[in-house]
């Protein structure tokens, strides 16, 4: 592996930049990365007479897929697994959601995309594993999981009107620090809606650590299949006898808790529209058994994730770290304290790498939105209230006040000190226009020999690249068989570039070691991109 620069022992001397007054994350860009492996393959291959090709994951993908457009002579072919090249805002429609309710997912170019992909994610159908009895359904008569996570943060919602309320909700919820107020219920709807994204992404075969060490939980390993063990291990997969009436793709619903009678003793029922929620009926609903139930569910679920470790026994309200807005750890000394202590230029320089990943510097430097993480809510997940107001219809409607952006910019993006060398917030750019004309955004179709994969339980698929009009191959693939057809898109016309379909697939799994319990679309994904890696290789030599 490349070491990306800012990383490992890729960091430049900050002294020597703070002398020459330039910021210390100044050269930290997507473009001077992949120059650095330009130059890299060049000192390993200095005459070119080996043929190179480039794999990533993720960021890593989309650098993969760059490498081999920008850098042509230099690597001969590229895999992209799990690359949202698609997510800048223009390559996307930039509605906040659509109306098409289609489980598969290809990139529908909206800002909910990602947690629509969690939302489809959390009904498909997988073997048989954990606390499951049997195996899962997509039909929602079987498993309950989805409806039941969306009838919980209402009534989290209006419990915590109240003390009574809010001291159910602390120990239902196995809190360190009671609730005190109405606030600190919107803090525990955020942190126990934070892990499910990280949940999905992670929603691999067998029991892997990769995305929690990623995330700084450490080296302790998820369960196979962590994202349907969360609700069939937390009894959230079971009929809570908890019905959504209404209109919930425009997010206007009831839920009935119990059975609905004459008698308002005997059910609870609230009214949702929007980001607003009522008491329709019910009286005493604190001493609700099926509310008590609902929320020893989640935590259930939720702890999954938060105590990774098993070493808890209570949970402080602290989000989990997924999409780029929140892939931060935030310093603990603020600018005020590193001047009291003295400490320089270089000192905070460190210090940020150390507390944070490079990510965040990146995407300042350049711009780098993705906007399929930035809606949801919206009528096409689980998860509530919304995230914009109902008059939002587009990205076009959130930027369209140059200061609510540079606000924005600043918030994301603090430089107090002007030590990190971020592009002045008069220069932010929210439409990323930049990195659509350095690489091109979808007009790619001049390219060749990429091979991009998307798995459709993983967030990030939601800005994948996929074929406009699809149009699928049939090729034989290194087995003698022919795979499934809709398993292989056409991204140029002479497909020289292809996109493969994996449904069952989390983040990059088709670049992890070989397993035996490896569904069967990622081994045949495998074969296909082993072909295509020979096919890469036998026309370099007959050009060469």
């Amino acid at each position: 592996f490349a070491e990306h620069r800012f990383e490992g022992d890729s960091i430049p001397d900050f002294d020597t930049l703070a002398a020459e007054n330039v910021g210390c994350f100044t050269y930290l860009t997507s473009s001077q990365a992949l120059a650095d492996f330009a130059a890299l393959i060049s000192y390993l291959n200095p005459n070119h007479d080996r043929p190179v090709i480039a794999f990533g994951g993720s960021y890593g993908g989309m650098l993969s897929s760059w490498m081999r457009m920008k850098y042509p002579g230099s690597v001969v072919g590229a895999l992209s697994a799990s690359a949202p090249n698609f997510g800048l805002p223009l390559t996307m429609s930039g509605d906040i959601t659509t109306k098409d309710k289609n489980d598969v997912v290809p990139n529908e170019g909206t800002m909910d995309g990602a947690f629509h992909v969690v939302g489809n994610a959390i009904r498909r159908s997988m073997p048989i594993s954990g606390s499951q009895s049997k195996s899962p359904s997509n039909d929602d008569q079987t498993n309950h999981c989805h409806d039941n996570l969306l009838a919980a943060w209402p009534l989290i919602k209006i419990f915590g009107q109240t003390p009574e309320g809010r001291k159910v909700l602390s120990q239902e919820f196995s809190l360190c620090h009671p609730l005190k107020k109405e606030d600190d219920v919107d803090m525990l709807i955020d942190w126990a809606q934070s892990p499910w994204f990280d949940l999905a992404e992670a929603d691999f075969p067998y029991a892997s650590s990769y995305v929690t060490y990623a995330l700084g939980e450490g080296d302790n390993k998820l369960p196979a299949w962590p994202l349907n063990e969360a609700c069939y291990g937390s009894g959230l997969s079971e009929f809570m006898n908890i019905s959504i009436v209404g209109d919930a793709g425009n997010v206007d619903f009831d839920i009935v808790y119990g059975n609905k009678s004459a008698h308002a003793e005997d059910s609870l029922v609230l009214g949702v529209d929007w980001d607003q929620v009522a008491q329709v009926e019910g009286t005493n609903i604190h001493k609700s058994a099926i509310a008590k139930n609902l929320f020893s569910s989640v935590k259930k679920a939720v702890a999954l994730w938060f105590n990774v470790s098993q070493s808890l026994e209570c949970f402080d309200v602290v989000p989990a770290i997924n999409t780029e807005h929140e892939f931060t750890k935030k310093s603990s000394l603020t600018s005020v304290q590193r001047r009291g202590e003295q400490r320089n230029r270089s000192d905070v320089c460190l210090e940020k790498l150390q507390n944070e990943t490079v990510w965040t510097s990146l995407i300042c430097n350049e711009d780098m939105n993705l906007i399929m993480t930035y809606a949801r809510g919206v009528g096409r997940d689980f998860f509530w209230p919304p995230s914009h107001p109902k008059s939002v219809s587009s990205y076009r409607d959130t930027v369209a006040n140059r200061t609510d952006v540079e606000l924005n910019y600043d918030e994301m993006c603090q430089d107090s000190d002007g030590y990190y060398g971020y592009p002045d917030k008069r220069e932010a750019d929210p439409w990323s226009r930049f990195l659509d004309d350095y690489y091109g955004g979808t007009r790619i179709a001049s390219h060749s020999n990429i091979v991009f994969s998307n798995g459709l339980l993983d967030p990030w698929s939601a800005a994948g690249v996929y074929a406009k009009n699809p149009s699928s191959t049939c090729e034989v693939d290194s087995a003698g068989g022919y795979h499934d057809c809709s398993m292989v898109q056409n991204i140029t016309e002479n497909g020289e570039i292809i996109a493969l379909i994996l449904d069952l697939g989390a983040h990059h799994l088709d670049l992890m070691y070989s397993h035996e319990k490896d569904p069967e679309c990622v081994k045949v994904g495998r074969r296909i991109e082993q072909d295509r890696i020979e096919t890469w290789i036998k026309d370099w030599k007959k050009e060469k």
